[in-house]
């Protein structure tokens, strides 16, 4: 098992190598972490929340950007409510434009007026977005580099000497590709080549949970998204791991802040 727990990005359209989300609203819970080898970018437009990211937690709110660097564990929580958007820039930009993408890093917290006001900028061009018009597609490629040239700039900074990951990312593919299967502490150890008490740590050190509160998020997260796809409660409980339906439920709820049986088919 050598994969990393790699998110997949589908880039919509060829010319356009970014995926934009301009919405996600989350309350008073966290997301499982994942990783991706783009650049993310997160910024609120209401509330507030955090960012786990690799061992750091970041404020996320309406005054701060918070960059996710490359093959970077991450995940967002609220205490609350936050409403943010997210830019990510698929590799290939960086490429073609010059840009050493593999030696890049970018300071993690960015308070500069001048980067959300260039992140809005983006924001509207994709509100105005017409397939057919090929202005609107170099409108949008013209802002992003415009914020690339900015922060490689002013904001490219030494990667941080911090404890590897690695060991983190592999459990985490493990538990992606096994969530329907018991899966003890000791075993997931054992297949990431650790003791469990040193995966534990760094479980705690990179993520902010235990092994078991990450694998129980994931699950409901699969959870919910085969129940969106017209899959029962219970069949979707059974699907990723969860023997007893009350366990789930409360489970589920815990982690999404809703209960399963108002989870809405989409």
């Amino acid at each position: 098992m050598n994969t990393p727990c790699y998110e997949s990005h589908i880039i919509p359209h060829p010319f356009l190598p970014f995926i934009y989300h301009p919405r996600f609203e989350r309350i008073a819970r966290e997301t499982a972490p994942n990783c991706h080898e783009n650049i993310e970018f997160l910024y609120a437009t209401e509330g507030s929340g955090y960012v786990l990211c690799g061992t750091e937690k970041l404020p996320l709110t309406p005054q701060t950007v918070v960059v996710v660097n490359a093959d970077t564990l991450h995940s967002i929580g609220t205490d609350t409510r936050v409403v943010h958007r997210c830019l990510i820039i698929d590799n290939s930009y960086f490429i073609a434009n010059g840009v050493p993408i593999q030696s890049l890093y970018f300071q993690t917290l960015i308070t500069d007026p001048q980067v959300r006001e260039l992140l809005e900028d983006i924001s509207q061009a994709y509100a105005q977005y017409n397939p057919e018009n090929y202005h609107c597609t170099l409108a949008i490629r013209t802002l992003v580099l415009q914020l690339v040239q900015y922060l490689c700039q002013q904001y490219t900074t030494r990667r941080p000497d911090i404890p590897s990951s690695e060991h983190v990312k592999k459990a985490m593919a493990y538990l992606r590709q096994n969530l329907r299967h018991p899966i003890s502490l000791d075993a997931l150890a054992e297949e990431v080549g650790i003791s469990k008490y040193h995966l534990s740590r760094q479980f705690k050190l990179f993520t902010g949970s235990t092994v078991v509160q990450t694998l129980n998020q994931m699950r409901c997260n699969e959870a919910c998204r085969l129940i969106e796809k017209g899959l029962s409660v219970s069949a979707a409980a059974t699907s990723c791991g969860f023997d007893n339906l009350s366990y789930f439920t409360r489970t589920y709820k815990k982690h999404l802040g809703t209960l399963p049986s108002e989870q809405k088919p989409k």
